[in-house]
């Protein structure tokens, strides 16, 4: 992680950390602090979180609990609705939104389904789809 860990702000990463630990409560509990966080920031914090959340997310989003990727998809979203770029940066973390429509737990597929209808439109979304859907079946 190295330097895009040490620009993301001190309080922020201590949550990134909790976020990632073994234990699914405390997962969940770094998720939820972290997303409250993040609700009261906007650009370049935001951005900072984003450039490592992708390799974050690719475990919570695939985590055996269903409380770890409830809480991740609605994090994915709000960092999505945070970030200065949106529809370029919703496109490291497609493929696995795309996978994660078809999650057995309702709610997580509901929200992933909203993260995509609210910044993937028609067209694009094909379009992504079409580019990543290697990665798609390289994840499952």
């Amino acid at each position: 992680m190295g330097k895009e860990f040490s620009a993301v702000e001190p309080d922020l990463r201590v949550l990134l950390r909790k976020a990632v630990k073994k234990d699914s409560t405390t997962k969940t509990k770094g998720l939820k602090e972290l997303q409250k966080a993040i609700m009261q920031r906007n650009g370049a914090a935001v951005s900072c979180v984003w450039k490592l959340w992708p390799r974050i997310y690719k475990k919570l989003c695939l985590d055996e609990d269903f409380k770890v990727r409830e809480v991740s998809h609605r994090l994915c979203r709000e960092l999505l609705s945070r970030h200065p770029d949106p529809k370029n940066a919703i496109t490291s973390v497609a493929y696995l939104l795309f996978l994660v429509e078809h999650d057995p737990y309702s709610v997580c597929s509901d929200v992933s389904t909203g993260i995509i209808a609210e910044h993937l439109p028609g067209d694009r979304r094909l379009e992504l789809m079409n580019s990543c859907s290697a990665e798609v079946f390289e994840v499952s």
